[in-house]
């Protein structure tokens, strides 16, 4: 990150302002016209389906982190796939052997295809002094770094079609060592490049450094949480964790699969189960999805692929005119910023187990946002999640304060005799759809929720004489926690993401 000291700045070139971002405009302009060209020499439709399976090979790999238990589960995670290691002592083969014993020779063999992809790729970019994160010396971090990239892969099948125009073929183990770069290079700078746009309009601070490297940025910014996923106001996570539903029974999978039409249905159906509070079960769309399940499972060719012909898939659509199923993408926004579905290669159209449960996931987050009892239970909760946050680092919450003088407080915790008034913020905040055509909003949108919490810290501010006078202590100090990451430099707004990193410095 940042480069702080004086004699750097002399010697390096310092972007901000407009020459920051006239340049990450050129600068996701060009990665997008260099991925379009380097995919335009490839026939399309053998692509697509080598891409199709390299997806396979990727959803796999992630799951096995989740679907593995015990010391086996701790043995493959911790194997080396450094080139060098491969066989070392914690084989490569003796990994191969559990996913074998667990599921079978095909996710095996898929398993260890994907290893050597991954261990010859960063072979070749350790070579040419290329560095990337999370670095996947290991199969746990290479399921980080998949998973990272995970987006850009669904991104990489939509362009397909549009893009490659060629006579060129490719074999699917060698699709990372011949896009892999691309991904990297290419599809993570262009979101990055939007995100700093933002970031340079937002933040009346924010610089960049030029260096050998490339750019280091004097602040940072992620949109994501754990396991690299946008942040949500209430996931069925938090339900169960902070006691407020029982998780319904789990039923035993019967046969050795990392995916099944089953568990799919199971997963999207105990939603309403899960969310029975908020009557998600009774809403239409709701309804829709769940039959919509029903009528494609005919058309699944394993447990994760989906193909259904043009005529066909006319017909569910007709029938489920409240979800929407397809997009025709036209360009490199159209296709990175959609969760539809299903896409056209050909007279078929295609989906997958992941892309699925993806859309679905979304459509019901979409209806639940529009609950106003969804939104208080989420606000609450949220102040239970930062309570657990703070007094991991020493901050004492004192549950009483709640409310003073019909003033009401949210987390208000007590540390090396100063108050420390936490107020919790749940206002949503879409971070997923910064693209150039949508930043001005982005930006106004942003800078509006600033406002708002700036006010927000005054009024604590005015106010803060109620909590010295019941505590007893005269130091104060206040913060807004944002469930939903903005761009600021204000140091007392913290992105609930960046909230233990931010208490870390706390003195």
């Amino acid at each position: 990150m940042g480069i702080e000291t004086g004699m750097v700045l002399k010697l390096k070139l310092v972007m901000k302002g407009k020459n920051l971002e006239e340049f990450m405009i050129q600068a996701a302009s060009e990665c997008q016209n260099e991925l379009a060209q380097k995919l335009s020499t490839f026939e399309p439709y053998s692509l697509f389906h080598i891409w199709r399976g390299f997806l396979l090979h990727v959803e796999e790999y992630i799951n096995l982190g989740y679907e593995l238990q015990g010391n086996d589960k701790n043995i493959v995670l911790n194997t080396q796939i450094e080139f060098s290691s491969l066989f070392g002592a914690n084989s490569l083969n003796n990994a191969c052997d559990i996913v074998l014993q667990n599921f079978g020779k095909k996710i095996a063999d898929r398993f260890l295809a994907t290893t050597l992809m991954i261990s010859c790729l960063f072979k070749s970019y350790s070579y040419h002094d290329i560095h990337v994160e999370p670095y996947p010396d290991n199969v746990k971090n290479a399921i980080c770094y998949l998973q990272s990239r995970r987006l850009h892969y669904q991104t990489m099948l939509r362009l397909i079609p549009l893009y490659a125009k060629g006579e060129k073929t490719i074999d699917i183990k060698d699709v990372m060592n011949e896009f892999q770069y691309y991904v990297d290079t290419c599809m993570v700078n262009v979101t990055t490049a939007y995100q700093r746009i933002v970031q340079a309009r937002c933040v009346k601070d924010f610089e960049a450094i030029v260096c050998k490297e490339g750019l280091r940025f004097n602040r940072d910014y992620s949109q994501l949480e754990g396991f690299y996923l946008n942040p949500i106001r209430l996931s069925i996570i938090d339900l169960i964790s902070y006691k407020c539903i029982t998780a319904p029974s789990v039923c035993v999978k019967k046969t050795p699969k990392l995916y099944s039409i089953e568990e799919l249905k199971s997963m999207i159906s105990n939603d309403a189960i899960y969310y029975e509070k908020y009557k998600l079960g009774e809403n239409s769309v709701y309804k829709s999805m769940i039959a919509l399940l029903d009528d494609i499972t005919p058309y699944f060719k394993d447990d994760y692929s989906i193909e259904i012909g043009a005529s066909d898939f006319q017909q569910i659509c007709n029938k489920h005119q409240d979800i929407k199923l397809y997009v025709d993408v036209k360009n490199y926004t159209d296709a990175l910023n959609t969760i539809i579905p299903f896409q056209k290669c050909g007279n078929i159209y295609y989906s997958n187990n992941f892309a699925l449960l993806r859309y679905a996931e979304d459509v019901v987050l979409s209806i639940l946002n529009r609950s106003k009892k969804y939104q208080i239970d989420a606000g609450f909760i949220f102040e239970e999640k930062v309570t657990e946050v703070v007094e991991k680092y020493g901050f004492k919450r004192n549950r009483s304060l709640k409310r003073i003088a019909r003033r009401e407080f949210d987390v208000v915790c007590v540390k090396e005799n100063c108050i420390y008034n936490f107020q919790c913020k749940n206002n949503y905040f879409d971070v997923t759809d910064i693209v150039f055509s949508n930043i001005s909003k982005t930006c106004k949108k942003n800078k509006s929720l600033e406002s708002y919490y700036i006010k927000e810290l005054k009024k604590e501010i005015n106010r803060e004489h109620l909590l010295k006078e019941k505590i007893g202590l005269s130091r104060i100090k206040h913060f807004i926690i944002s469930r939903f990451p903005i761009y600021t430099d204000n140091p007392q707004i913290i992105n609930f993401n960046q909230l233990e990193q931010a208490l870390s410095k706390i003195k």
